[in-house]
């Protein structure tokens, strides 16, 4: 069995993923409280009612917390 290849991806694309999360994780909320842990935790939750459980609450906090500020455009 060969092991699959690895790839890193640049941060500028990291950031991009980080923020993409934020930006679906705040229209899903109808905005974020500032708080990760309980964001995450309120997604995780509405995730679950759709049969879907895609990541912890707590992976998704700490990906809250890295990610860049949003900013909304007009």
């Amino acid at each position: 069995n060969e092991e699959p290849e690895v790839r890193s991806i640049s941060t500028k694309s990291q950031n991009k993923y980080l923020e993409t999360i934020k930006a679906l994780s705040s229209v899903l909320l109808n905005g974020l409280t500032e708080q990760p842990y309980k964001d995450a935790e309120a997604v995780v939750s509405i995730l679950n009612t759709k049969g879907l459980d895609p990541i912890s609450g707590r992976k998704l906090a700490e990906y809250l917390k890295e990610a860049p500020d949003i900013t909304p455009h007009n």
